[in-house]
């Protein structure tokens, strides 16, 4: 048997394909992205979906019931080339079982099976066609992950006793799995995909592979399957000349074209994108110190709602999470504002790091001359009442109420006898206020803060240190999690009072993708989607780790369940 399998589709919008060989695009899978979203020329898949702990202290991690986050990016690619699987045409003897080391005369054990050599350890997987999606495969050990013509049963990791990769290989976060009584209803799990290294237990142990640095699979060291014009093989990856660097422009282009970037690494679209690399959980620093190793994508879309025990649930990605030891995940460039990144992207702030995502978040519905009491508006021609009240220097409004008119069904006021009347949410879950609004504590849907620099009236900035959409000279003073006196202390004039002392924070908001308006360093004390919270301040809480720093005197990191790694800082 010799086919060639070219990616693993575990993201839908991280398009794989064999390192030195040409990518071919694949119309648009339906989920209504442009095709050729997102090029890259490597060796393997990984998906780069996270679950993250952000409660304060000690919360637990729960589903957020089955909802698939934004389609960010087509899926689509292939290559003719070799993918790095040997031919399972071993003779005799009993099978080599899954996943064990194998080699090209290896007969793996198995539906299909065969030995995958774009790990650093040549491993046996084998297809799983005959099963459902996302289901266990080969006793247990295995998830049966959906592929183009084909499933893959790829060993699983994270879940039940936290199983590990092990060398050559890393973990990729799928969603939850539907748990048992043995570990409380529902854990994050993934499956494993190639991580090599250029020496050490990590490298690649078969003959004629080299380990990619940038694309961290084990190739062919002579690109036997030829590069793209413009560029040339050197040590298994095909480089274009000019190479653009980490973070350079490119845009993704189809064969023979090359994307300028180092191995082909182009995120964004055929208009605009910029250059990145592979990197991991454990080797976050090839990101810059302002870039993000972005672990988080849509998790499984569509959604596999089940209720057998080894079924996934789908769920949001969420932030902050080893699942299996090393996870494997993408660079995300830094920003300032939306305008930094490529179209159909934004700039938010993700994990504590203000990075682009791959999604354009859903702008407001003005209702120019009709809006009712609740809906948003731009000036007092949008609201039937020709009243918007808006907060200063934002661009958008809530359409007032009339006076002696009573506020409409499914709304009330803002405060007794206010003109202001606000749409009733039980939740904060995304589709509980209208785009632009947030859930606030006391269940009514009011205006979330600024997010960048286009939710600001023209002559005014968002000032995320503060925010809100402010005009020039911006606000200084402290930072969040710094010591304060008084609201005029602190940058967004908000001041805590705390046992231990005053603690600069300030209101947040959470998007659909998970990001927040809290500035870099900080993170968005809530997990749900569409709900308004205060800004904590992140630490690190692992051996090793060095990205936010240490609490202040009187303050402790309070570890996140979920990725121990980092937490936030609370008080003693």
């Amino acid at each position: 048997m010799n086919r060639s399998i070219t990616r693993f589709s575990i993201a839908p919008w991280l398009l794989i394909a064999a390192a030195c060989g040409p990518v071919t695009p694949t119309p648009d899978g339906g989920d209504g992205a442009t095709p050729a979203d997102v090029q890259m020329d490597t060796g393997s898949q990984t998906d780069t979906g996270v679950q993250t702990d952000t409660g304060v202290p000690n919360d637990t991690l729960v589903s957020d019931g089955g909802a698939s986050g934004p389609d960010a990016a087509d899926g689509a690619g292939g290559d003719a080339g070799d993918a790095g699987r040997a031919d399972a045409d071993g003779g005799g003897g009993v099978p080599t079982a899954f996943w064990q080391p194998c080699t090209a005369a290896s007969a793996c054990a198995g539906e299909n099976g065969e030995c995958f050599r774009s790990f650093g350890t040549a491993r046996c997987i084998q297809t799983c066609n005959t099963q459902a999606d996302w289901t266990s495969c080969a006793g247990g050990q295995g998830i049966c992950v959906p592929e183009t013509g084909e499933k893959l049963c790829l060993k699983r990791c994270g879940d039940v006793d936290s199983q590990l990769c092990g060398a050559g290989a890393a973990c990729s976060y799928l969603g939850f799995r539907d748990g048992s009584s043995m570990d409380a209803g529902v854990v994050p799990v993934g499956v494993c995909v190639p991580e090599c290294s250029t020496s050490g237990p990590d490298a690649c142990n078969t003959p004629g592979r080299t380990c990619v640095a940038s694309t961290r699979t084990c190739n062919e060291t002579a690109c036997p399957a030829g590069c793209s014009t413009g560029a040339s093989c050197m040590g298994g990856e095909c480089v274009p000349s000019p190479v653009a660097g980490l973070y350079g422009t490119c845009r993704t282009t189809t064969p023979p074209a090359t994307n300028g970037c180092r191995s082909e690494l182009c995120l964004g679209n055929a208009t605009t994108g910029f250059c990145t690399s592979y990197c991991t959980t454990e080797d976050d620093a090839v990101c810059g110190a302002q870039g993000l190793c972005w672990l988080g994508a849509e998790g499984i879309d569509p959604p596999t709602m089940g209720s057998l025990p080894d079924r996934l649930i789908s769920t949001f990605p969420t932030r902050f999470t080893t699942v299996g030891g090393r996870s494997k995940g993408i660079c995300l460039k830094p920003c300032n504002d939306t305008g930094d990144c490529p179209s159909r992207w934004h700039c938010g702030t993700h994990s504590g790091r203000r990075v682009c995502l791959p999604v354009t978040l859903a702008e407001p519905t003005v209702m120019a001359g009709a809006g009712l009491p609740s809906s948003t508006c731009t000036a007092n021609a949008d609201c039937a009442s020709g009243t918007c009240v808006a907060p200063t220097g934002s661009r958008f409004g809530i359409c007032a109420r009339s006076m002696g008119a009573t506020c409409p069904a499914g709304t009330a006021e803002a405060s007794p006898g206010s003109v202001i009347c606000l749409r009733v949410c039980s939740s904060g879950t995304s589709n509980a206020c209208v785009a632009g609004q947030v859930c606030g504590s006391d269940m009514r849907c009011r205006l979330g803060a600024c997010r960048q620099n286009t939710d600001c009236a023209s002559g005014f900035t968002c000032n995320v240190a503060a925010g809100a959409c402010q005009a020039a000279p911006l606000t200084t003073g402290a930072g969040v999690g710094e010591p304060c006196t008084g609201d005029p202390s602190c940058a967004s004039r908000t001041c805590l009072t705390m046992p231990t002392g005053g603690y600069c924070s300030l209101g947040c908001t959470v998007f659909d993708d998970y990001s927040d308006t809290c500035p870099a360093g900080s993170i968005c004390n809530t997990n749900t989607i569409g709900a308004s919270s205060i800004c904590l301040d992140l630490c690190d809480n692992g051996v090793g780790v060095s990205r936010f720093g240490s609490c202040r005197t009187g303050y402790i990191c309070d570890p996140f369940s979920a990725d121990r790694r980092f937490g936030v800082c609370v008080t003693r």
